[in-house]
């Protein structure tokens, strides 16, 4: 009942996908009856969902880092891959590496096995990697030379300006201090981060042409507000708490950006933005950078007088606490690579022995978490997961060959992988079929066959065509 329909004469919603067209039909599809049908009905649907839409360590990131992503770059030895990522999401990478508590560590599920896998510490392996970057590209264009003036050059102002300057628009980062680093200045003036790796990192985004640094600044004394509003077409208040200062009025801000989840809000003051949590704790950082990025996309969304969209939050499936026998499927051979045991040697690693590492990763997330169509109806309709004891189905796991993931737990009956196609090979139809029924109903392959056997040569096929990751094809990376 997702696409559900009202057709004008009809007392009841009608499934549009078995509704007889009649001359002169009247269909309605955005009513509020039809969305109220459709969001229960996807909300049925995600009630027995089995499976994560990012892995639990991304989720549990304050900075939401790509962790699988990375790990599986470390994992094929493409350590210049996984530096350029963490450096464009992190902006500080060898910085959070030093300070970050790793709380992707204590949801990583492997710790229920034996031991989480060492991701802060493979971070800091990949920040402080030696790769040859690639020369720049080249900038994307910036009409009208557009500026944006950056007050607060804490984690959060550095992080919008690096963003703004990967997209080619130039950025003034104003602070009251005469040095750039806001609350992590403090941090390393008291020892609990380098002051040689602070430097580097600082160095490293003002090393773009793009960005310039003005010390010494308060808005308001040195520089007024009016001016700004003058010079620069957007204004980011980026400012926590002893990172700069703030003198005489200062206007609502026509955003606010206070985490990935909230909306904007509009005021008389369209251009002015405000980021940033204050605070010198160590997850402060990581959260402080990730409202810089959101904040800079937002600006550059206002630069492009791109119409506001609400910015509305992907919705995220989460499978909660493990039910018995759930870890074994991850744990299971025949779902990926074997894992060790952890690798933790003292001192500097070596690139077999971060990999070595990084394959023990279970990969929970997953594999088409930004194509799957349910969880874009699922955002599309804001529905909320009901999560309970008897309502979620087992979770389960298998690797076929050709590296085809199948998790039926994500399976929501929809019957495209079972359209009927040539055999494979001879004697053997390669089709699968629906088993039992109610609601017990599943996909299985014929008469107790294997999914591999069945498949065949259209796995990869199967995989394109299914609209969730119940059948996905691992990724190339």
């Amino acid at each position: 009942m997702v696409c559900a329909v009202e057709v004008a004469g009809s007392r009841n919603l009608v499934p549009a996908c078995t509704a007889r067209v009649q001359e002169g039909m009247q269909v309605r599809t955005n009513t509020p009856a039809v969305e109220s049908v459709r969001q229960a009905s996807l909300g049925l649907l995600l009630a027995e969902h089995a499976g994560d839409c990012e892995g639990p360590c991304r989720s549990g990131c304050p900075a939401r880092l790509d962790i699988p992503r990375m790990l599986r770059f470390v994992a094929s030895g493409r350590m210049d891959l996984a530096a350029r990522l963490v450096r464009e999401q992190l902006v500080l990478p060898a910085v959070l590496g030093e300070i970050c508590p790793a709380p992707c560590e204590k949801v990583c599920r492997l710790g229920r096995h034996d031991s989480p896998v060492a991701i802060c510490r493979l971070q800091r392996t990949v920040a402080a990697c030696d790769t040859k970057e690639e020369a720049a590209a080249a900038l994307p264009p910036n009409p009208n030379d557009r500026r944006v003036a950056i007050v607060g050059a804490g984690p959060c102002g550095l992080a919008a300006a690096a963003l703004l300057a990967r997209s080619g628009v130039r950025s003034v980062v104003f602070d009251k201090k005469q040095a750039a680093g806001g609350g992590l200045l403090e941090a390393a003036m008291t020892g609990r981060l380098s002051r040689e790796i602070l430097a580097q990192e600082i160095n490293r985004v003002f090393s773009s042409e793009q960005v310039e640094f003005r010390g010494g600044m308060v808005v308001g004394q040195e520089i007024a507000l009016e001016r700004l509003r003058e010079e620069f077409d957007a204004v980011l208040f980026a400012a926590g708490e002893g990172n700069a200062e703030l003198h005489g009025a200062v206007p609502c801000p026509d955003r606010i950006i206070a985490g990935p989840s909230n909306h904007s809000s509009s005021s008389p003051t369209p251009g002015f933005f405000k980021a940033g949590i204050s605070g010198t704790r160590r997850k402060v950082a990581a959260r402080a950078i990730a409202e810089g990025r959101d904040a800079a996309k937002e600006i550059l969304r206002f630069l492009s007088g791109a119409k506001d969209d609400g910015h509305q939050r992907r919705f995220e499936s989460r499978m909660g606490a493990l039910q018995e026998g759930e870890l074994a499927e991850f744990l299971n051979p025949q779902s990926g690579p074997v894992v060790a045991a952890r690798a933790t040697p003292d001192g500097k690693w070596s690139l077999e022995q971060a990999r070595q590492e990084a394959k023990r990763c279970l990969h929970c997330e997953c594999l088409k978490a930004d194509v799957c169509k349910l969880r874009d109806l699922a955002t599309t309709f804001d529905v909320k997961q009901r999560q309970g004891v008897g309502l979620r189905r087992h979770f389960t796991r298998k690797r076929l060959p050709g590296g085809i993931r199948v998790e039926l737990g994500k399976c929501i009956l929809c019957g495209r992988c079972l359209s009927p196609a040539e055999s494979t090979r001879a004697g053997h139809s390669s089709r699968l079929t629906f088993a039992w029924r109610g609601a017990h109903t599943r996909i299985e392959a014929p008469f107790g066959r294997d999914f591999g056997e069945v498949l065949g040569l259209r796995g990869e096929e199967i995989a394109a065509l299914c609209p969730t990751g119940a059948f996905a094809l691992e990724h190339a990376d």
